[in-house]
């Protein structure tokens, strides 16, 4: 059957499909291989009040173009409620496009569903993972020894840090010599006296020599 015996009211079942979201544009352009302006053109007919699906027919109907030809084009849009509309026009074994169409794109959309589900999935368990292991951080022992400097001088005895007067008090500022005990003192309130300086006290007195290594 040629495009232009299509029954009155099946092709303007046909149009009214096509006219929806502007599907005859795919199916002129994509499917039917006209020009823009030749697209063009045809969309004009919405300002006269015309289908322009019912144009797009009629013009490719002028070439001698069938019912089964447009059913095919259908197909490959994936276009199948229009399909249904023409399928009584094309010979029966045909008809399992539609419905091998259908189950096609179900299962693609199963798979689809199925991917993104585990994707989903995926992504929780590494977000899981990710809390673990940052709650594991965030719980470690801390390492003895690495303590605050608050902490340090809370356990420090404050009697420790006073300091100590390497002579006696009473001595300062008299006339009086100091005594041995009181330079052995002094040698060790100071700590261990550099080389240099404990080499110039030991030469020029073997007193300091004795105090100093004692």
């Amino acid at each position: 059957m040629y495009i232009y015996h299509l029954p009155y009211e099946e092709r303007k079942q046909l149009c009214h499909i096509l006219d929806q979201n502007n599907r005859w544009e795919e199916l002129g352009g994509s499917q039917m291989q006209y020009d823009m302006l030749t697209i063009e053109s045809i969309r004009k007919e919405v300002y006269r009040g015309n289908s322009p699906s019912s144009e797009l027919l009629t013009i490719w109907g002028h070439q001698n173009h069938t019912v089964l030809e447009l059913f095919i084009l259908l197909y490959r849009m994936k276009h199948y409620q229009a399909m249904t509309v023409i399928k009584k026009f094309v010979e029966e074994k045909y008809h399992c496009l539609i419905k091998d169409g259908e189950d096609l794109d179900a299962l693609v959309r199963n798979l689809a569903l199925n991917k993104k589900e585990s994707n989903k999935c995926d992504s929780k368990i590494q977000q899981e993972n990710f809390d673990c292991a940052s709650e594991k951080i965030l719980n470690a022992p801390q390492v003895l020894g690495l303590q605050s400097r608050e902490s340090n001088e809370s356990l420090v005895n404050p009697r420790l840090l006073q300091p100590r007067s390497p002579l006696p008090l009473g001595r300062l500022g008299t006339s009086k010599l100091f005594t041995a005990m009181d330079i052995s003192n002094v040698a060790e309130s100071a700590g261990p006296i550099p080389h240099i300086l404990s080499q110039i006290i030991t030469e020029r007195d073997p007193f300091m020599r004795g105090l100093l290594y004692k």
